[in-house]
Protein backbone atom coordinates (compact mmCIF):
# COMPACT_ATOMS: atom_id res chain seq x y z
CA UNK A 1 0.00 0.00 0.00
CA UNK A 2 2.26 2.60 -1.42
CA UNK A 3 -0.29 5.35 0.84
CA UNK A 4 -0.14 3.84 3.86
CA UNK A 5 3.48 3.80 3.28
CA UNK A 6 3.62 7.72 2.77
CA UNK A 7 2.00 8.40 5.42
CA UNK A 8 4.11 6.59 7.94
CA UNK A 9 7.10 7.82 6.32
CA UNK A 10 5.55 11.38 6.62
CA UNK A 11 5.03 10.98 10.23
CA UNK A 12 8.06 10.06 11.14
CA UNK A 13 9.94 12.31 9.22
CA UNK A 14 7.83 15.20 10.79
CA UNK A 15 8.20 14.10 14.48
CA UNK A 16 11.77 14.02 13.52
CA UNK A 17 12.04 17.38 12.15
CA UNK A 18 10.02 18.88 15.23
CA UNK A 19 11.95 17.12 17.82
CA UNK A 20 15.36 18.37 16.11
CA UNK A 21 14.13 21.89 15.89
CA UNK A 22 13.18 22.29 19.48
CA UNK A 23 16.69 20.74 20.57
CA UNK A 24 18.33 23.38 18.67
CA UNK A 25 15.82 26.02 19.66
CA UNK A 26 16.56 24.96 23.17
CA UNK A 27 20.14 25.46 22.87
CA UNK A 28 19.92 28.96 20.94
CA UNK A 29 17.86 30.31 23.94
CA UNK A 30 18.90 28.61 26.77
CA UNK A 31 22.00 27.04 26.64
CA UNK A 32 23.70 26.86 29.81
CA UNK A 33 20.06 25.64 31.48
CA UNK A 34 19.87 23.40 28.49
CA UNK A 35 23.34 21.69 29.19
CA UNK A 36 22.59 21.36 32.78
CA UNK A 37 19.27 19.22 32.40
CA UNK A 38 21.15 17.09 30.16
CA UNK A 39 23.63 16.57 32.36
CA UNK A 40 21.15 15.63 34.89
CA UNK A 41 19.48 13.41 33.10
CA UNK A 42 22.76 11.69 32.40
CA UNK A 43 23.21 10.92 36.28
CA UNK A 44 19.77 9.96 36.62
CA UNK A 45 20.08 7.64 33.68
CA UNK A 46 23.42 6.23 35.78
CA UNK A 47 21.67 6.38 39.09
CA UNK A 48 19.32 4.11 38.20
CA UNK A 49 20.12 2.23 35.21
CA UNK A 50 16.92 0.43 35.15
CA UNK A 51 14.53 3.11 34.09
CA UNK A 52 17.29 4.24 31.50
CA UNK A 53 17.32 0.49 29.89
CA UNK A 54 13.28 0.72 30.32
CA UNK A 55 13.30 4.04 28.32
CA UNK A 56 16.23 2.39 25.65
CA UNK A 57 13.80 -0.66 25.33
CA UNK A 58 10.76 1.58 24.87
CA UNK A 59 11.85 3.87 21.58
CA UNK A 60 14.00 0.52 20.43
CA UNK A 61 10.31 -1.44 20.34
CA UNK A 62 8.51 1.69 18.94
CA UNK A 63 10.95 2.37 16.06
CA UNK A 64 10.94 -1.43 15.17
CA UNK A 65 7.73 -1.79 15.65
CA UNK A 66 7.47 0.98 12.86
CA UNK A 67 9.78 -0.39 10.21
CA UNK A 68 8.15 -3.22 10.15
CA UNK A 69 5.08 -1.78 9.58
CA UNK A 70 6.26 -0.56 6.80
CA UNK A 71 7.78 -3.74 5.34
CA UNK A 72 5.43 -5.87 6.07
CA UNK A 73 2.34 -2.58 3.61
CA UNK A 74 5.64 -3.08 0.93
CA UNK A 75 5.67 -6.72 0.85
CA UNK A 76 1.84 -7.26 0.57
CA UNK A 77 0.63 -5.11 -1.54
CA UNK A 78 -2.72 -3.60 -2.27
CA UNK A 79 -5.69 -6.30 -3.84
CA UNK A 80 -5.67 -5.33 -7.63
CA UNK A 81 -8.98 -7.71 -8.62
CA UNK A 82 -12.27 -8.72 -6.70
CA UNK A 83 -14.07 -11.56 -6.58
CA UNK A 84 -17.76 -11.91 -8.81
CA UNK A 85 -20.57 -12.74 -7.15
CA UNK A 86 -23.12 -14.73 -9.07
CA UNK A 87 -21.36 -16.96 -10.82
CA UNK A 88 -21.62 -20.76 -10.33
CA UNK A 89 -18.93 -23.89 -11.21
CA UNK A 90 -16.09 -22.13 -10.07
CA UNK A 91 -14.58 -18.61 -8.57
CA UNK A 92 -14.00 -15.96 -10.91
CA UNK A 93 -12.45 -12.21 -10.59
CA UNK A 94 -11.59 -8.71 -12.20
CA UNK A 95 -9.41 -6.32 -12.07
CA UNK A 96 -10.25 -3.15 -10.27
CA UNK A 97 -8.35 -1.31 -13.53
CA UNK A 98 -11.36 -3.45 -15.58
CA UNK A 99 -13.68 -1.69 -13.57
CA UNK A 100 -12.39 1.63 -13.31
CA UNK A 101 -12.43 1.76 -17.35
CA UNK A 102 -15.71 0.01 -17.19
CA UNK A 103 -17.20 3.37 -15.03
CA UNK A 104 -14.98 5.75 -16.83
CA UNK A 105 -16.90 4.75 -20.01
CA UNK A 106 -20.04 4.87 -18.65
CA UNK A 107 -19.25 7.97 -17.26
CA UNK A 108 -18.62 9.98 -20.16
CA UNK A 109 -21.04 8.90 -22.66
CA UNK A 110 -23.56 10.89 -19.87
CA UNK A 111 -24.11 14.61 -21.66
CA UNK A 112 -23.20 16.45 -18.43
CA UNK A 113 -19.75 14.64 -17.75
CA UNK A 114 -16.64 16.18 -20.35
CA UNK A 115 -14.17 13.53 -18.29
CA UNK A 116 -13.85 11.29 -15.57
CA UNK A 117 -11.03 9.42 -13.71
CA UNK A 118 -12.67 6.63 -11.55
CA UNK A 119 -10.10 4.88 -8.90
CA UNK A 120 -11.44 1.50 -7.76
CA UNK A 121 -10.31 0.38 -4.22
CA UNK A 122 -10.67 -3.83 -2.82
CA UNK A 123 -12.65 -3.62 0.14
CA UNK A 124 -12.93 -7.33 1.61
CA UNK A 125 -12.90 -10.29 -0.54
CA UNK A 126 -15.86 -9.20 -2.96
CA UNK A 127 -16.66 -5.47 -2.50
CA UNK A 128 -15.17 -2.12 -3.85
CA UNK A 129 -14.80 1.00 -3.03
CA UNK A 130 -14.89 3.92 -5.79
CA UNK A 131 -14.13 7.46 -6.01
CA UNK A 132 -14.93 9.57 -9.25
CA UNK A 133 -13.15 12.44 -9.86
CA UNK A 134 -15.09 14.11 -13.02
CA UNK A 135 -15.06 17.56 -15.11
CA UNK A 136 -18.26 19.08 -16.49
CA UNK A 137 -19.53 20.21 -19.72
CA UNK A 138 -20.27 23.86 -19.50
CA UNK A 139 -24.29 25.00 -18.39
CA UNK A 140 -24.31 21.23 -16.65
CA UNK A 141 -26.02 21.85 -13.17
CA UNK A 142 -23.77 20.16 -10.41
CA UNK A 143 -26.50 18.50 -8.32
CA UNK A 144 -28.08 16.70 -11.02
CA UNK A 145 -24.54 15.69 -12.97
CA UNK A 146 -23.26 14.55 -9.37
CA UNK A 147 -26.67 12.08 -8.92
CA UNK A 148 -26.48 11.06 -12.06
CA UNK A 149 -22.82 9.79 -11.81
CA UNK A 150 -23.53 7.94 -8.69
CA UNK A 151 -26.55 6.15 -9.98
CA UNK A 152 -24.71 4.94 -12.84
CA UNK A 153 -21.39 3.79 -10.88
CA UNK A 154 -23.50 1.85 -8.87
CA UNK A 155 -25.20 0.63 -12.17
CA UNK A 156 -22.21 -0.29 -13.85
CA UNK A 157 -20.40 -1.68 -10.87
CA UNK A 158 -23.53 -4.22 -9.90
CA UNK A 159 -23.71 -4.85 -13.38
CA UNK A 160 -20.39 -6.40 -13.31
CA UNK A 161 -21.05 -8.77 -10.65
CA UNK A 162 -19.45 -7.01 -7.95
CA UNK A 163 -20.97 -5.69 -4.84
CA UNK A 164 -20.43 -1.64 -4.71
CA UNK A 165 -19.31 -0.80 -0.77
CA UNK A 166 -18.96 3.18 -0.73
CA UNK A 167 -18.70 5.62 -4.17
CA UNK A 168 -17.71 9.28 -4.00
CA UNK A 169 -17.55 11.51 -6.67
CA UNK A 170 -15.26 14.72 -6.38
CA UNK A 171 -15.95 17.67 -9.18
CA UNK A 172 -12.35 18.46 -10.16
CA UNK A 173 -12.90 21.17 -12.28
CA UNK A 174 -16.02 23.89 -13.10
CA UNK A 175 -16.10 25.18 -16.53
CA UNK A 176 -17.50 29.02 -16.98
CA UNK A 177 -21.25 28.75 -17.06
CA UNK A 178 -21.55 25.59 -14.70
CA UNK A 179 -23.49 24.99 -11.28
CA UNK A 180 -26.43 27.20 -12.11
CA UNK A 181 -29.81 25.18 -12.75
CA UNK A 182 -31.42 26.23 -16.25
CA UNK A 183 -34.27 28.69 -15.66
CA UNK A 184 -37.27 28.18 -17.79
CA UNK A 185 -38.83 31.38 -19.70
CA UNK A 186 -41.85 32.73 -18.21
CA UNK A 187 -44.93 31.50 -19.53
CA UNK A 188 -46.77 33.75 -21.66
CA UNK A 189 -50.06 35.08 -20.58
CA UNK A 190 -52.95 33.60 -22.34
CA UNK A 191 -54.71 35.73 -25.09
CA UNK A 192 -57.22 38.09 -23.53
CA UNK A 193 -60.84 37.14 -24.08
CA UNK A 194 -62.83 39.72 -26.73
CA UNK A 195 -64.34 42.43 -25.60
CA UNK A 196 -68.20 41.96 -25.75
CA UNK A 197 -70.24 44.55 -27.25
CA UNK A 198 -71.32 47.79 -25.59
CA UNK A 199 -75.30 46.65 -25.48
CA UNK A 200 -74.69 43.11 -24.20
CA UNK A 201 -72.17 44.64 -21.32
CA UNK A 202 -75.42 46.90 -20.55
CA UNK A 203 -77.54 44.62 -20.46
CA UNK A 204 -79.07 43.17 -16.85
CA UNK A 205 -78.70 39.58 -16.29
CA UNK A 206 -81.65 37.04 -17.09
CA UNK A 207 -83.18 40.29 -19.56
CA UNK A 208 -83.53 38.70 -23.35
CA UNK A 209 -81.46 40.49 -25.68
CA UNK A 210 -83.50 43.00 -27.76
CA UNK A 211 -83.97 41.84 -31.30
CA UNK A 212 -82.63 44.51 -33.87
CA UNK A 213 -85.77 45.43 -36.48
CA UNK A 214 -85.19 44.56 -39.53
CA UNK A 215 -86.14 45.57 -42.80
CA UNK A 216 -88.91 44.32 -45.51
CA UNK A 217 -88.25 41.01 -47.01
CA UNK A 218 -88.80 42.88 -50.58
CA UNK A 219 -89.84 46.03 -52.01
CA UNK A 220 -93.23 47.57 -51.89
CA UNK A 221 -95.02 48.41 -54.48
CA UNK A 222 -94.87 51.91 -55.49
CA UNK A 223 -98.22 53.74 -55.65
CA UNK A 224 -99.19 55.61 -58.72
CA UNK A 225 -98.14 59.28 -59.41
CA UNK A 226 -95.33 58.84 -57.00
CA UNK A 227 -91.98 60.38 -59.10
CA UNK A 228 -94.64 62.63 -61.50
CA UNK A 229 -93.75 65.96 -61.11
Amino acid sequence: MDLANRVLIVIMAALFIVFWVAVIVTLVVFPDQTIDNVRRLLNSFEDNRSFARFVAGLLGAALLLTSLLILILEFFPEAKSVQLTHVTGGTAHISTDAIAQRIKHDAEDMAAVREAKPSVTVRGKDRVDVKVEMQLERGATVAAASEGVLRQVRASVEDLGVKLAEVKVHIAHLPKGTGMAQREAPAAPPPAAPEAPKSEQERPEGQPEREQPRGPLWDEPSKPGDGQA
